[in-house]
């Protein structure tokens, strides 16, 4: 019997030997998964950052977008205003443009009707040289002729 008590003992003493061999082991084990959780829950929070600077961005991308069409249609309204200014200067340059084309177009007919008529006067003139040409020779043969 004292062989069993001992042999209980032994068997206790390892078994007590054991468990704080595995509760040390276990403490080892509790700070890594702490560790483990730790960094997951970091990795949640950065995902979780990096999704709101995403929409942040795009909320301050969006709100510059509409700062500069805002800008873009005030613009425009001052152009029309100033065009609408402009519009009675636009007309005369437009009538003084076509005045000008209508006396370009004149002046380039006046400078074909002279110089059709100069050929007409030089046909003419010929004519007309031919037929002095001719009066005078009647003038000479009458000269000559006995009356």
């Amino acid at each position: 019997m004292q062989l069993a008590l001992g042999n209980e003992s032994l068997n206790q003493e390892k078994d007590e030997l054991e468990l704080k061999k595995l509760q040390e082991e276990n403490k080892r084990w509790e700070s890594d998964v702490k560790s483990f959780k730790e960094r997951e829950t970091l990795k949640a929070n950065v995902k979780n950052l990096e999704k709101k600077k995403v929409w942040l961005t795009f909320k301050e991308e969006l709100s510059h977008f509409k700062n500069l069409k805002e800008k873009a249609i005030e613009i425009g309204k001052r152009y029309a205003k100033a065009a609408s200014h402009f519009e009675p200067l636009e007309k005369t340059i437009a009538e003084k443009e076509n005045t000008v084309r209508n006396a370009e177009a004149a002046v380039k007919l006046k400078v074909q009707f002279s110089y059709l008529s100069t050929n007409v006067e030089c046909q003419l003139l010929n004519i007309s040289d031919v037929i002095v040409i001719v009066y005078f020779s009647e003038i000479n043969l009458t000269k000559r002729q006995p009356q």
